[in-house]
């Protein structure tokens, strides 16, 4: 028999999640294999017996391995969270599509904006040419400008929830914990940020 409406919409949505948390892994992968670390649980460090939330050691990560050394590149909270040690790869990449889900599409952004019709944005999500990522089809296709992707990528972005509001949700880090790793964070990117610029003026 065929699928009802109704159905046939649930499996759209599915698809679709799917295909987020696919594109998501990749381009964990992705940066994985440019740093040459492999993503292992880790256990995380001990800093005091008394915690503001008890469930945050209940779902923290323990295992015997050793935490990966932190890449001297750029990174967002996420990644930098993990390579902290403080959540897992499979509890990354669960916050990644969370985060993803409560942002408005690229199409759907784009129809606001009026540079993408309906039809347009169905034939791009249906398009199977070298391209993944919409913004990218898009561009292919010759219905969006790099410049206008990276428009849209911003203010897509800027409409997301924090990721550190998910691990804090969750119990895997206090709201203290992830004030504190916003600050490592921010002191690391402007170490490497300082290390390029160097190595670029050296080199003129």
């Amino acid at each position: 028999a065929a699928s009802s409406p109704q159905v046939r919409k649930q499996q759209t949505e599915k698809f679709r999640e799917i295909r987020q948390a696919y594109d998501i892994l990749i381009d964990f992968l992705n940066k994985r294999h440019h740093n040459r670390v492999r993503p292992v649980s880790r256990k995380p460090v001990r800093k005091q017996a008394y915690r503001s939330k008890q469930s945050v050691r209940r779902h923290r990560p323990e295992t015997s391995q050793k935490t990966p050394s932190i890449p001297s590149i750029p990174l967002e909270f996420g990644m930098y969270t993990f390579y902290q040690g403080k959540v897992t790869y499979q509890q990354l990449i669960e916050a990644l599509v969370w985060q993803r889900r409560q942002r408005p599409t690229m199409g759907t952004i784009a129809q606001k904006w009026g540079w993408l019709s309906e039809a347009k944005v169905a034939q791009i999500l249906g398009y199977r040419g070298h391209a993944v990522r919409f913004g990218k089809k898009a561009i292919e296709l010759g219905y969006l400008r790099q410049h206008q992707v990276d428009a849209l990528l911003k203010y897509q972005q800027n409409m997301q929830k924090k990721i550190g509001s998910y691990f804090v949700e969750r119990g895997l880090l206090t709201e203290e914990e992830a004030d504190q790793i916003s600050q490592k964070l921010k002191t690391h990117n402007s170490q490497i940020n300082r290390r390029a610029k160097r190595r670029n003026e050296t080199r003129r």
